[in-house]
């Protein structure tokens, strides 16, 4: 049995792109979760070919909702007191915000045929001209 979470917030700085030592590549990136008044920064990990596609399309600040499976550890900087760790080895990225589109100009409508039967008066002329058949 294993346990996943969802992790939504804010990217905090640039996301990294490196590769392991055999090679295959890895993106790492912190994310912000606001939690009442206070923050949690979540360390993000995620492998494979698709993670330096991610990770090239994602910015400082973008909001994101992470899936993967979590990891505690104990952090204990010296003369300092211990804190939790939180991470995610993600498997499954998703921006919260979609890229802009390009926006094609609006055309203007072009006018009405003046020589057009309106569809009150068709109607108004031919009430029962349905083509139903009894």
């Amino acid at each position: 049995m294993s346990v996943h979470v969802l992790v939504q917030g804010a990217i905090y700085g640039p996301p990294k792109a490196q590769n392991a030592r055999n090679g295959n590549p890895f993106v790492t990136f912190a994310v912000r979760v606001q939690t009442g008044g206070e923050s949690a920064f979540w360390r993000i990990l995620v492998f494979g070919e698709t993670a330096r596609e991610q990770a090239a399309a994602l910015r400082d600040g973008d909001a994101v909702a992470v899936r993967g499976v979590p990891r505690f550890d104990i952090y204990a900087p010296p003369g300092k007191a211990a804190r939790v760790s939180l991470s995610v080895m993600a498997e499954g990225i998703l921006p919260l915000k979609a890229p802009p589109r390009e926006r094609k100009p609006k055309s203007k409508p072009s006018p009405p045929a003046t020589d057009a039967e309106s569809p009150a008066e068709h109607y108004a002329a031919n009430p029962f001209d349905d083509q139903i058949p009894f």
